[in-house]
């Protein structure tokens, strides 16, 4: 009887050992959640079109918000660039710095966006919208105008104790963008962004 109960014992510390590196393998290599992001904030000072050609002259800023939902494991973040679009075109792009970002941590960047670009395959009807509020003095008093601008992001990141490059795509859609001459008319309601991870071996 004490030898069948040595060998329950024995075979329980067996089962217990095993079950606890498995468990540490988890901790240390297993899975791990995406980052998450967020617009926190925008302020939308100047946007406008011209007809001929058809370009686009703007000036805002972002708060883009990164954040690291994972408990022990830090992510590497080697390529960050932001495209900025209007009915579904680019009209200006930013590139982020590569940083560390360690574990349960979060980043806000900054962007600030000014400038003009040529837009040659804008919608005719969201063209000639803008036409309009711009020829009505969209920096003149029209303090009103609203727009709908969307951020995408593609990232390339590395999670820490994994080789691997991850790629993301990240879409921030603001269907509500109003153009203020003053920050403190800025009513800016946050966007959660939808990220979505690319196939890879790791990822």
């Amino acid at each position: 009887m004490s030898k069948e109960r040595d060998e329950i014992c024995c075979i329980l510390k067996f089962g217990i050992f095993v079950v606890g590196i498995i468990l540490t393998l988890v901790l240390l290599l297993g899975a791990f959640h995406t980052f998450r992001v967020s617009i926190e904030d925008a302020a939308l000072s100047r946007f406008s079109v011209t007809s001929s050609p058809i370009s686009i002259s703007y000036n805002f800023t972002v708060a883009v918000e990164i954040r690291n939902p994972n408990l022990n494991i830090g992510i590497y973040y080697d390529s960050l660039e932001a495209s900025y679009l209007f009915d579904g075109q680019v009209f200006a792009t930013t590139t982020f710095p590569s940083f560390y970002q360690r574990p349960r941590g979060a980043t806000v960047l900054h962007p600030v966006i000014e400038g003009s670009s040529i837009v040659p395959h804008l919608a005719g009807d969201a063209a000639a919208v803008v036409v309009d509020v711009a020829d009505g003095g969209l920096l003149g008093g029209n303090e009103t105008s609203v727009f709908g601008l969307e951020v995408q992001i593609s990232a390339v990141v590395r999670y820490q104790r994994h080789r691997e490059h991850c790629r993301f795509e990240v879409k921030c859609p603001m269907s509500a963008l109003a153009v203020t001459q003053s920050s403190t008319d800025n009513t800016f309601k946050r966007v959660k962004c939808d990220v979505k991870r690319k196939p890879g071996f790791f990822c």
